[in-house]
């Protein structure tokens, strides 16, 4: 039959291998102690020392077990002990055995210490080997213990402790005592190094104690432990050689007592260590030595020509140089570069330090190789918000196989509560439990390694309950009105703090409205659902609503007598669009007491004043209403009493319901306004206006009149002279002659100007009148009582221009004179005017001067005159002559 193993196969079985032979090495061990050295109680003196004493004979002693061989001898002591040593024996020993070189020691004291050294190096001996006595003989004695060096006996311990008489001689004379190792070779042993070498001698004289105790003339080492390390010299004979000797003086004593144990020189790796850490196996190395350092591979396991080199290792980080055990963990496995997973199997390597010689170290290293068997714990957990909780496992083995919740039977689910208590148990790779309550709990997970079914890792891992929040809505008053503004505070009796409050508040007429943050403040116009969600700390959210019923206000409507007249009351009726009204009646807003409650009202006021009115709806919702009234006191006034014809005048009323006119002389423009309080006339002469009030229940009150005066506007009569603007001299002399005439202003467009003056003769000098033809002058003419009214009349401007009236009549105020009218100054003028006979009546160089129709003081009859008019204009060079005839009129 063939058998075929997968790679994973065969690392279980070389695992198993290493096990069982780690069980068969460990009870070889135990079986096989270090025979005759470690509680000699089966050693027996040669024949030929029995009763013999100082000679020096050689004889050998040997158990009966084979495996060690026990050689004693009378030795020289090296350069101490004399050729012939005496016969005599004296001390403190006891009698019987003084002479004996080696004794089986048991329990007890000895006595040349003042019993203050123990014959046993502890209490795991029974018994120990003396060597030597307490004799002046000047001799020495060795012990030889031989044997074969195998894994399970490479560590011996030597306890020893050396009783010296204390001879005070020189070093080279004093007693001493020697350990050392010695390795066969041939038919021979040799030394095999000077760390395998101790040599002890007394203290000199005039020297320190050190260690030293001092008793009477002896000198005591207390029990001290030498650990040997044969770990190099596997499966040779070695040879471990105790001598001491006497002074070579005077033959002052040298004994010592002796001890031993072995241990097997390997580290033994345990299985899985099962539990919630991550250490998952332990290795131990032997006890009782000076120092361990402690490595492990940086590849994995090594083989067997890889696993001496240095470079493979790294020191574990966290051991100490005294910690003879090594707490192996997974992150103590490296991770396989071509997987990225941690390899299952490592080599740990143990460097140990141990002393034959106190200054002298002896160094050893140990090798195993141990196995990752646990499995890596991990799960995941899914929350919901009702307080249930889904947990898979998702652990894998230390290569990364799984997850290992696909077996149900290596999957153990213990959940528990905030105090640790277990309130539910599963079964497989995934599990489910619903708490009661949200909060910190936890879940313990065991998951068993499928490479070894004693192998699990059990960890209680935290877990986090969520629940949707206990919430609930508490408004800041439950019974308000339209338009009031209340508090909305979200509530919520868990322990989670909520982190996120929405309101939504659906008013079915004016829409929806969405508020964040706790409380909220909003004004309600309508009966509305109000909608609060709250998500608390772990993201769950809960929703709960209530209703906000509104009472509307009351719209009210007071009636009664607005005007009331003096002595008469009134009575006021309230009425409201709401059933179930309540009503109050006060005269001010601030009272706490109504004057009267009911629809109606009546009392007798005796000035204007003003009544409130409180309805109050069922829903407790009050609307104010104020009616104010007023005494039967009219009032007339005008806005003014006199006016000009045309003119309009407002007349207004004041203090009744309504209003009766009346006009004399009749006025036409007042018919049509009847019952107003204000009308509008424009009389043309002085009128009397009669006004009568009436109050709401038609009660009147005594008439009340107002005369307004009509004045009636100037009559226009100006003059102006001269006739002409004459550019040399355009000066204008103006009168207003209008009748009732008080005031008069004076317009010329020449710069614009307006000339108010009180009198009635105005003169202008004109100023850039040359782009005229003729200039509009605007005369506006006022009465004492403001009617004005004004004209525009045209002068005209007269640029080098001549004019010779045809007729003139003396009698009248117009053209009453003969002349040249010119708008210029003429030069070298002369005027002569003849009458129809040829006689000159009229000469003169004057240009201003005229004739006014007489001849040497009287009057000439009318008729037909001839005049000559010779004259030069202005920087002209020409005579300009004129002849032509002029009627003169009566």
């Amino acid at each position: 039959m063939q058998l075929f193993l997968n790679n994973d196969d065969m690392k279980r079985l070389f695992a198993t291998i290493i096990m069982l032979f780690c069980v068969v090495e460990f009870i070889h061990a135990q079986t096989n102690p270090c025979p005759g050295l470690k509680n000699p109680i089966d050693f027996a003196i040669h024949q030929y020392y029995s009763g013999q004493t100082g000679q020096r004979v050689s004889g050998e002693s040997n158990y009966s077990n084979t495996y060690i061989q026990l050689t004693s001898a009378i030795i020289r002591n090296t350069g101490l002990a004399s050729a012939v040593s005496s016969v005599g024996c004296s001390g403190r020993d006891d009698p019987n055995t003084r002479t004996r070189r080696f004794l089986i020691m048991g329990s007890g004291n000895d006595l040349n210490t003042s019993s203050q050294l123990s014959f046993l190096p502890n209490s795991q001996f029974v018994s120990s080997i003396r060597i030597g006595n307490s004799c002046y003989s000047a001799e020495a004695e060795g012990l030889y213990y031989t044997m074969t060096v195998t894994p399970q006996n490479a560590l011996v311990f030597i306890y020893y402790s050396i009783v010296l008489e204390n001879a005070l001689h020189s070093a080279s004379q004093n007693p001493e005592f020697i350990i050392r190792i010695k390795r066969q070779n041939g038919s021979t042993f040799s030394n095999i190094s000077d760390t395998l070498y101790y040599v002890v001698q007394s203290p000199v004289s005039g020297g320190s104690l050190g260690v030293w105790t001092q008793v009477g003339s002896a000198v005591y080492k207390p029990w001290a432990k030498a650990a040997i390390n044969l770990y190099n010299y596997l499966y040779e004979t070695v040879r471990i050689e105790v001598l001491v000797g006497d002074c070579s003086a005077s033959g002052h004593y040298g004994y010592c007592y002796i001890a031993g144990d072995c241990q097997p020189m390997s580290l033994q790796a345990s299985g899985c260590s099962p539990g919630a850490s991550n250490e998952v196996a332990t290795i131990t190395a032997p006890t009782g030595l000076s120092g361990y350092q402690w490595y492990r591979s940086r590849y994995g396991e090594l083989g067997s020509n890889q696993i001496t080199n240095p470079a493979n290792y790294e020191p574990i980080p966290g051991t100490r140089g005294q910690d003879s055990i090594l707490d192996v963990y997974v992150e103590d496995f490296p991770y396989d570069q071509t997987t990225g997973n941690r390899v299952q199997c490592n080599t740990f390597k143990c460097v140990l330090t141990s002393y034959l010689d106190p200054a002298k170290p002896i160094l050893s290293e140990l090798y195993v190789n141990g196995c990752n068997q646990k499995p890596t714990v991990e799960l995941e957990a899914i929350t919901q918000c009702d307080g249930s909780i889904l947990v898979i496992d998702r652990s894998t083995t230390p290569t990364n196989e799984g997850p290992i919740g696909g077996d149900t039977a290596l999957t153990h689910w213990t959940f528990r509560n905030s105090s640790g208590q277990s309130v539910g148990t599963a079964i497989g790779g995934q599990a489910s439990h619903v708490y009661p309550t949200a909060g910190d709990d936890s879940v313990t997970l065991r998951t068993i390694s499928p490479l070894d079914n004693t192998c699990y890792t059990e960890r209680t891992l935290p877990i986090h309950i969520r629940k949707n929040p206990n919430i609930g809505i508490n408004p800041s008053r439950t019974s308000i009105c339209a338009n009031d503004t209340i508090t909305l505070r979200g509530t919520c009796s868990d322990p989670i703090g909520i982190i996120r409050h929405r309101w939504l508040i659906h008013d079915p007429i004016d829409g929806d409205t969405i508020l964040t943050g706790n409380p909220v403040v909003h004004r309600f116009s309508n009966t509305s659902t109000v909608e609060y969600t709250a998500m608390n700390a772990d993201s769950c959210e809960s929703t709960v609503s209530t209703t906000i019923s509104i009472g509307y206000f009351p719209d009210l409507e007071i009636t009664g007598d607005s005007v009331v007249c003096v002595g008469n009351s009134n009575t006021l009726h309230v009425s409201c669009n709401l059933p179930g009204c309540t009503y109050e009646w006060y005269n001010d807003t601030l009272q706490t007491t109504p004057l009267q409650t009911g629809a109606d009202y009546t009392f007798t006021p005796t000035r204007n004043g003003i009544m409130f009115a409180k309805v109050i709806s069922p829903y407790g919702c009050s609307t104010w209403s104020m009616f104010r009234y007023r005494m039967l006191i009219p009032t007339l006034e005008a806005d003014t009493t006199h006016i000009c014809v045309g003119d309009v005048v407002t007349l207004t009323a004041d203090g009744a319901d309504y209003y009766i006119w009346e006009s004399s002389p009749a006025d036409p423009s007042l018919d049509g306004q009847d019952s107003v309080s204000q009308v509008v006339v424009t009389p043309n002469v002085s009128t009397t206006y009669t006004m009568t009030g009436f109050g709401t229940n038609g009660c009147s009150s005594t008439p009340l009149s107002v005369t307004v005066m009509v004045d009636p506007f100037p009559e226009f009569s100006l003059s102006y002279t001269p006739e002409y603007i004459n550019l040399f001299e355009p000066v204008l002399y103006l009168s207003d002659n209008s009748r009732s005439r008080v005031r008069s202003v004076w317009f010329f467009p020449t710069d614009g100007t307006e000339y108010p003056t009180t009198a009635r003769n105005f003169e202008y000098e004109f100023q850039n009148v040359l782009d005229y033809d003729s200039i509009p002058i605007r005369l506006t003419s006022a009465t004492i009582n403001g009617c004005a009214q004004d004209t525009t009349f045209y002068v005209p401007v007269d640029v080098f221009t001549e004019w010779i009236p045809s007729v003139f009549t003396p009698r009248r105020d117009i053209n009453r004179t003969f002349g040249l009218q010119n708008n210029i100054k003429a030069l070298d003028f002369t005027m002569t005017i003849y009458n129809r006979n040829g006689l000159k009546v009229f000469e003169t160089n004057d240009q201003n001067d005229f004739w006014d129709g007489t001849y040497k003081g009287k009057t000439c009859p009318v008729g037909t005159y001839v005049w000559i008019i010779t004259y030069r204009q202005f920087e002209g060079t020409d005579i300009i002559k004129k002849k032509g005839t002029v009627l003169l009129l009566k």
